[in-house]
């Protein structure tokens, strides 16, 4: 992982493969960082970003990383289902985690990906777009969006916009 400022870049120590990178509610100056093994959490000292090390009771890769309404963050694994986490105060430690498959409404445990659009979870895999019911704790069938695109249908990305709206970009397309 490298921070880039400008034209000058510096290498943060211990950190191997990074996914992406997202900045927790209410805290200015942590990033946490979705890797391989699991999840980095870098803080700024002011001068520096540093490694302040791996989220302790989470190693799982971690392509894509949201926080929800609640505050909770949503992990997708391509191929091992979502999880969703809640961390202490120090954003060092899972406090609960729980897993997201087929007993959760999830048809397909694979090419999973997890976005924030305008504040609910949306859920992409093989078998199409889900939402996170916060009522009944599952992920429900997107049934008016997947109609619309159409059965046999690989959704790639999830792409949100500034304005409230979001791209979908299908079978690489």
């Amino acid at each position: 992982v490298f921070i880039i400022n400008g034209q000058q870049s510096y290498h943060i120590p211990d950190t191997k493969g990074g996914w992406c990178f997202i900045q927790p509610k209410g805290y200015k100056n942590i990033i946490l960082g979705g890797t391989y093994l699991g999840i980095i959490v870098l803080e700024n000292d002011g001068q520096r970003w540093f490694n302040r090390g791996y989220v302790k009771g989470f190693s799982e890769s971690s392509r894509f990383i949201v926080q929800d309404k609640l505050e909770e963050f949503w992990i997708s694994h391509g191929n091992k289902g979502l999880f969703k986490i809640s961390l202490n105060h120090n954003l060092d430690s899972i406090l609960n985690i729980k897993t997201y498959g087929k007993d959760e409404g999830l048809n397909s445990l694979f090419n999973n990906s997890v976005y924030n659009f305008d504040n609910e979870i949306i859920l992409t895999n093989n078998d199409g777009l889900y939402k996170y019911n916060y009522a009944n704790n599952r992920c429900d069938a997107w049934h008016e969006l997947n109609s619309a695109i159409g059965e046999f249908v690989t959704i790639q990305k999830f792409v949100v916009e500034s304005n409230n709206s979001f791209w979908i970009i299908i079978n690489n397309e």
